[in-house]
């Protein structure tokens, strides 16, 4: 059930511990590019810059995997890093088994080491570690298949917010557009009748209509200033107790 290919990797790596009885465990792979193998992870990995690239143990795994040898087993005097050999000496360690494993996009090598008090590895061991490497290997390509399927979706998510801020963005304009508009024929109406109540020859019964004029435009106008202060405020809510038994 875990997707997080971090966290996925390490609970196999401890799993695996687990399953086989063994002191130490890890993960490497390979992304079938330039940047060659890498650790992916490791549970009780020692102290001790492996060498992996110029591992020629590692280099040869893969070549020497084949459908009858789905684990491959080493002893601590065939491991070439002189370092790595001393320190599985002085802990008490014993050989290292392999367990390859080419995907599609990737190689993945699983490989777990017993202390030399543990029973040797045998054939029930080994068939079981390679049944968890492969089980491991499927559920780790479908963990990086899953996150770049929600990256994807997260991405046509951004994209179709962009999209409806755009719209939101144009609709707005035509709004202001429009309200403009609206407010430019009272705006305009209110200008005449004030300049022609201002006319001094005018009699006084129609100065009064063109300022009864000029006010209902002004109350029109502070109407739709109202109208659009009403919609972009949130609606009022009434709230009262009620019995919910």
């Amino acid at each position: 059930s875990e997707t997080t290919p971090d966290c996925l990797a390490a609970l196999v790596t401890e799993d695996i511990c687990i399953q086989t009885n063994s002191a130490i465990s890890g993960i490497l792979v390979h992304e079938k590019d330039p940047t060659g193998w890498h650790i992916l992870a490791g549970k009780n990995l020692p102290p001790l810059e492996l060498s992996v690239q110029q591992s020629a143990l590692i280099e040869n795994t893969m070549d020497s995997a084949d459908e009858h040898a789905a684990v491959l087993e080493t002893s601590v005097e065939e491991i070439p890093d002189a370092a790595l050999k001393t320190w599985l000496r002085s802990h008490a360690l014993g050989g290292v088994v392999y367990a390859p494993v080419g995907r599609k996009n990737r190689n993945y090598i699983f490989f777990a080491i017993r202390e030399n008090s543990k029973p040797l590895w045998g054939g029930p061991d080994k068939e079981l570690f390679a049944i968890l490497a492969r089980q491991a290997a499927v559920a780790l390509e479908n963990a990086d298949l899953y996150n770049e399927l929600k990256e994807f979706i997260q991405q046509l998510e951004d994209s179709q917010r962009s999209l409806i801020m755009a719209e939101k963005m144009a609709a707005l304009g035509r709004l202001m557009a429009s309200l403009a508009h609206e407010l430019n024929n009272p705006l305009q109406g209110v200008q005449n009748c004030l300049h022609l109540a201002e006319m001094t020859d005018l009699p006084e019964n129609q100065r009064q209509e063109f300022i009864q004029m000029a006010r209902r435009e002004v109350e029109r106008v502070s109407k739709m200033a109202q109208t659009a202060m009403e919609y972009h405020r949130p609606s009022h809510v009434d709230i009262n107790p009620e019995n919910i038994k």
